[in-house]
């Protein structure tokens, strides 16, 4: 196993399967003419996106013309972008890939066949175009997530909510599905704040947020509404279902106790559900969860409650 001769700008190789190859030579004039022209049309191509899988799509298009290339990989920091297209092979050789401030991921090619020395010299030229395309496109996407994030809960915010509110909604329509919301409220949260100051309140809707986190079926359906208040989307779930999940929601709050506080009370929630009508506005859902939430914020507190 050797390593392939590393680019001077950014991606160096990790590992290769190319065992006793002879060591690549300094390129003739006309493979660093094939060098140039690859580094130029790569590099146009690859700078067409911002998403990593059209980018990573269009590298591997490239090098299975080119170089008979099957498969690759790739493995990036955050997990959900790691990509995998085409097929494994005996034949592989891996890069690390590198800006001089930022480690962008690891890039993996495979190859049915043994790949000339200067397929070799090529492919780790090809390799380097994909940095800075990626790295931008794993830029991209942070500022897109930590946008739509609530950075005290890891939630989605008010942002994302309403995105994923309509996006569920015409979901349920064109499948002619169930889709129920909750609409949840952390109680006496002012006095909270108010005998305990505001450090004390945000542990406690960080709590909640994990009860959140822990009761729904994927953390991407919670989020922060605002303030003390939470939204749960329930796709696929009925009124007797929504009535359930919220149920387990508030008893798994009302035994919560944030670290290191000595609270008054303890935490409790109250929450709203609706279940959506068919063709019912998205607006008329959200209201519909509101005024239940706030039948049962009226109604003692601590309960849940339908509308």
């Amino acid at each position: 196993m050797r390593k392939l001769t590393p680019l001077p700008v950014s991606a160096a190789p990790a590992k290769s399967t190319y065992l006793n190859a002879p060591s690549l030579n300094s390129p003739k004039d006309s493979e660093m003419d094939a060098i140039n022209q690859l580094r130029l049309h790569l590099s146009m191509a690859l700078q067409t996106s911002l998403v990593s899988q059209e980018i990573l799509n269009t590298f591997a298009n490239h090098c299975q013309a080119l170089f008979g290339i099957c498969g690759i990989a790739f493995t990036a920091s955050d997990p959900g972008l790691n990509t995998r297209i085409g097929e494994t092979a005996i034949h592989h050789c891996s890069f690390n890939l590198a800006t001089t401030n930022e480690n962008v991921g690891e890039l993996c090619l495979y190859s049915r066949k043994r790949l000339s020395d200067t397929d070799l010299m090529l492919i780790e030229v090809a390799a380097s175009c994909t940095v800075y395309p990626l790295n931008n496109a794993l830029q991209y996407h942070n500022a897109i997530v930590k946008a739509h994030r609530d950075p005290l809960t890891s939630l989605g915010n008010r942002l994302a909510m309403n995105a994923a509110v309509r996006r569920e909604v015409s979901r349920a329509n064109r499948h002619d599905s169930p889709l129920s919301i909750l609409m949840i409220d952390i109680d006496h949260f002012k006095s909270i704040n108010d005998n305990h100051g505001h450090a004390a309140g945000d542990k406690v809707i960080a709590s909640v947020a994990e009860v959140l986190k822990n009761t729904a079926r994927e953390a991407d359906n919670a989020f922060r509404y605002g303030g003390e208040e939470f939204v749960v989307l329930l796709d696929g779930t009925d009124a007797e279902g929504a009535a359930v999940a919220a149920e387990r929601i508030r008893s798994s709050v009302a035994k919560i106790q944030p670290d290191n506080l000595q609270l008054h009370n303890a935490v409790t929630v109250s929450v709203g559900c609706a279940t959506m009508h068919k063709d019912e506005p998205v607006n008329d859902l959200t209201e519909r969860a509101d005024s239940a939430m706030y039948l049962a914020k009226s109604g003692g507190r601590n309960c849940v409650r339908a509308a």
